[in-house]
């Protein structure tokens, strides 16, 4: 076994069977026990033996790095055999306690014997130390056009779900001037090749003064196989445009088409263009019951006269979907990046801090198929044709070791 705590730059050797734990200790008795879901509290009991003044400063550190995890990254890290494959699990909170035994906790000679125990609060799951490849520099579009804008992922070890990471690199001639990327993860509904992208109903439309809502400029309709997908699922709604006035508000919603009657069933929020082709019109409930006649309604309200036209609707998985805003130029070959614990662009010189996020962690499950959408919007155009090389990774995660 080997057993130690690490904050990532002093790092504690508990125990290790294939070599020496830290000075003035002798090994543990440890094994891993599964918790609540969220949290576990373990006992790891710790034989010292040595030089008192050795003992005494690695429990020392011991209390030291647990109290360090209230401000930074600090894990448990185990490994059953030596040379097998080490995994991690980060600590909430501890305390080292001495015991009640007088002949086991005896410092007042240069050397000494004893044992106390190390009670740790940990996350309910290990992970390993190093990440794995999902999906390696996998070339999307931005749009319509195949291989659309999607990725599959490989396989996801282990028995629980674990947050992603995610790189995108530019692979245009042109800068862009980004704004939004938006994310989403598909675990549950399995949605394939353009089945999220619907075309049916998107077009061109036009208005006369004093555009409402009462009137549905598009009404777009998913196929029953994908509608039977999403049943149950809030749906993220997200609308690419080719033209569109700078000054219009846009809603989605729900209808349900029966006789030749439109009957409305969901309303999202409104949203303000705002010279953007790319609107994330919110997220919408599925019914749980949908198998036909269920439409996706785009509607609009403006008090002049206009014209717009709608490219396709975009129907994900809205849970642990992600928003990147990016405040720089999108340069070629130079990469935005997601982690579930930061984000920042990447130059390949050096790392910014231009980029911040709304949502998620997006979590791709073991035994699943997990497919990523990526849709990105420039500051005022929308590309279907923009290329976007996609590189996922994750550290597996699993409930014991």
């Amino acid at each position: 076994m080997i057993l130690r705590l690490t904050n990532g730059t002093t790092t504690l050797v508990l125990h290790s069977d294939s070599g020496t734990p830290a000075l003035g200790l002798y090994g543990v008795r440890y094994f891993p026990t599964k918790g609540d879901g969220n949290e576990v509290t373990e006992t790891i009991d710790v034989v010292f033996s040595g030089v008192s003044d050795s003992a005494l400063s690695a429990m020392s550190t011991v209390q030291r790095l647990i109290a360090e995890a209230a401000t930074v990254p600090v894990y448990l890290e185990y490994s059953l055999v030596p040379g097998g494959t080490v995994y991690r699990s980060p600590i909430v909170s501890g305390r080292v306690v001495w015991s009640t035994e007088r002949q086991n906790r005896q410092f007042w000679d240069t050397t000494t014997t004893g044992e106390c125990a190390i009670i740790l609060t940990r996350g309910d799951f290990w992970e390993s130390t190093t990440e794995t490849t999902l999906n390696d520099g996998f070339s999307i579009t931005n749009g319509t056009a195949s291989p659309y804008n999607a990725v599959t992922l490989g396989s996801v070890g282990g028995d629980l779900p674990t947050p992603i990471s995610v790189e995108l690199q530019s692979n245009n001639a042109s800068d862009l001037l980004t704004r939004n990327v938006y994310l989403n993860l598909d675990s549950f509904a399995g949605l394939t090749a353009n089945q999220h992208l619907v075309t049916s109903g998107a077009d061109a439309k036009s208005w006369g003064a004093g555009l409402t809502y009462n009137q549905l400029l598009w009404t777009l309709t998913p196929s029953s196989t994908v509608v039977a997908k999403l049943a149950g699922k809030a749906v993220s709604i997200i609308a690419a445009f080719s033209v569109l006035p700078s000054d219009m508000y846009l809603r989605a919603a729900l209808y349900s088409l029966y006789d030749g009657v439109y009957q409305q069933i969901a309303t999202g929020v409104e949203q303000y263009a705002n010279g953007q082709l790319l609107i994330n019109l919110g997220t919408l409930q599925f019914p749980a019951a949908a198998h036909s006649g269920l439409v996706v309604v785009v509607a609009g309200y403006r008090a002049a006269a206009g014209s717009a036209t709608l490219s396709f609707v975009q129907l994900m998985p809205a849970k642990g979907g992600v928003r990147l805003d990016v405040t720089h130029e999108w340069k070629f070959q130079e990469t935005i990046i997601y982690r579930p614990d930061t984000t920042f662009y990447d130059s390949g010189l050096g790392q910014y801090s231009n980029v911040s996020r709304a949502g998620g962690p997006l979590m791709a499950w073991p035994g699943r198929t997990n497919r990523l959408s990526v849709l990105a919007g420039e500051s005022a155009a929308f590309n279907a044709s923009r290329q976007t090389i996609v590189t996922v990774k994750a550290r597996l995660r699993r409930s014991t070791v």
